[in-house]
């Protein structure tokens, strides 16, 4: 495992505005949610590409390029008839594959009249497609869904609806792996506002990156009385995360009872995969699992209200930042600081990632 040592603050070439946020495409991003794909077309832009996707009569997950060749008509605005999807503007009908099967206005079919076909898979809550080259597309780097928080039986899972953030996806990774704006933006939340005085342990084990916060006697929040159930004033409390890179995360939160040290400790364990829509837009998926209330609707209803109060005030810094560096202003240079060893970490890989991919030589090679 190679630890990461907080580093002094500093100006670097990985700006913020800059190249670490380029797309990656030869990886596995989350597409839909399990329960968004039906016998019915759904259109989603990926990766700045128009993707079609709907559930054949068995069941199974189809993705196609969203554009009818003939005269650029979404796809998703078609209608299925059984497995095949076909164009509402000039009916040429398509199968599974991408292949046209039939038009109507001439016999013969032109070689070029295709939809492209993207590799995509189902694994539990979640769907997943790989955007870049199909020879590539290797399953196993999908991350585990027991990894992810699902499937679990000592835990129960809500899968929240999704939400399009107008911001791009670089600032949702950064957001996630910073410890540090909880004692701001989330102030009188997440914890009293002691978090930003206590530097996160930051380590790497590939594909992961992670970092972790233990507080030993941490004042716990009235909103954490209330998240977890729980009575206590003073409390052991780690917060833990893990990201894989470029897009997806696994946060888990576990709160230890003081006055019974051996007892296991109710644990909130979040997964999140952040997939560009276009370099300025994220589909942001998001799903937590818990090992106590387990199976209690009224509980999940508490935690899904409780948990978008959260994520709004992400999303609004999220946008924010955004809004800004779309704007063209004229930016000072950005300056890191010690607590930022996370991010600083996720950036040199990031970079590295976009460079092999584009062919280039990593960074110190």
């Amino acid at each position: 495992m190679d630890t990461i040592a907080p580093q002094g603050p500093s100006a670097n070439t990985d700006r913020l505005d800059g190249f670490v946020h380029k797309l990656v495409k030869n990886v596995w991003y989350v597409c839909a949610q399990a329960r968004e794909v039906e016998h019915a077309p759904l259109g989603r832009r990926i990766l700045n590409t128009p993707v079609l996707l709907y559930r054949t009569n068995a069941g199974k997950v189809v993705a196609l390029h969203d554009v009818c060749p003939h005269r650029y008509m979404p796809m998703s605005k078609g209608r299925l008839v059984g497995n095949n999807i076909r164009c509402t503007y000039h009916g040429s009908l398509f199968d599974e594959t991408g292949k046209c099967v039939e038009i109507p206005s001439q016999d013969t079919i032109p070689p070029k009249c295709f939809l492209r076909s993207y590799p995509v898979v189902e694994r539990k809550n979640w769907v997943w497609i790989w955007m870049g080259d199909p020879a590539k597309a290797d399953q196993s780097l999908i991350p585990g869904e027991n990894y992810l928080g699902f499937g679990h039986e000592d835990y129960s899972t809500i899968d929240h609806k999704y939400r399009l953030v107008k911001g791009r996806y670089g600032l949702c990774n950064e957001n996630l792996i910073d410890d540090t704006h909880i004692s701001f933006l989330h102030l009188g939340q997440f914890e009293s506002g002691n978090r930003v005085h206590t530097m996160p342990e930051v380590s790497q084990e590939k594909p992961w990156i992670r970092s972790r916060w233990f507080d030993q006697h941490e004042k716990i929040s009235p909103f954490f009385h209330m998240l977890f159930d729980v009575d206590y004033e003073i409390a052991p409390r780690a917060l833990v995360g893990h990201f894989h890179p470029p897009a997806t995360h696994v946060v888990w939160i576990e709160m230890y009872n003081p006055k019974a040290p051996s007892e296991k400790p109710r644990v909130l364990r979040v997964a999140l995969a952040f997939t560009p829509a276009t370099e300025s837009t994220t589909h942001w998926f998001w799903a937590e699992s818990r090992n106590f209330h387990q199976k209690d609707p009224a509980w999940d209803a508490f935690a899904t209200d409780t948990s978008w109060a959260i994520q709004d005030q992400d999303f609004y810094a999220i946008e924010a930042i955004e809004a800004l560096l779309q704007q063209g202003t004229e930016l000072p240079e950005e300056v890191s600081f010690k607590a930022d060893a996370g991010i600083m970490r996720a950036r040199r890989v990031m970079n590295q990632i976009i460079r092999e991919e584009s062919g280039e030589k990593g960074m110190g090679q």
